[in-house]
């Protein structure tokens, strides 16, 4: 099967595709509202066995092993969004893209900036070299949209 165009992170190469960054997001740390987790976190602060793990991105996994206290040291591992939205409470935090954060169906959390933050989340569209259809050109400015009021997210798609 082929696609016309492809949301993609990390940023790949090929002789018959184009890669191009769409937006960048930052990691914010996600928790319960009634958590008491300052504006700003301290990673350090945070319980290792209280975190819901996700492995978001590959520079992020390994910001994550030199950071928190160990590898898998939380007792929560999940890849699936639904799972993870309903575990976060005051005693659970998660770290995530602040796209994805600002965008949670719960309004019950606290988002906080990180200290010492891990790398940001970059994504890119992937399409056929020398192609942008009408089609194409209407999804991305309609993700610029959602992207462009969203704390702690930069959208590359303003001149599509």
């Amino acid at each position: 099967a082929e696609a016309d165009l492809a949301i993609i992170s990390p940023e790949l190469y090929g002789g018959l595709v184009e890669t191009s960054p769409a937006y960048r997001t930052k990691m914010v740390c996600v928790s319960g509202g009634d958590s008491g987790l300052p504006e700003v976190v301290d990673i350090s602060s945070l319980v290792p066995e209280n975190e819901i793990q996700v492995p978001w991105f590959p520079d992020y996994d390994t910001w994550r092993r030199n950071t928190v206290a160990l590898p898998y040291s939380s007792n929560i591992l999940v890849g699936n969004m639904r799972v993870m939205e309903s575990r976060i409470d005051s005693d659970h935090w998660c770290m995530m893209p602040a796209a994805i954060a600002h965008r949670l169906d719960r309004k019950d959390v606290t988002i906080s900036q990180i200290a010492d933050p891990p790398p940001d989340l970059q994504v890119f569209y992937l399409k056929r070299r020398g192609e942008m259809t009408d089609s194409m050109r209407l999804f991305l400015q309609c993700l610029h949209r959602e992207l462009s009021g969203l704390n702690g997210t930069e959208s590359y798609l303003q001149n599509l």
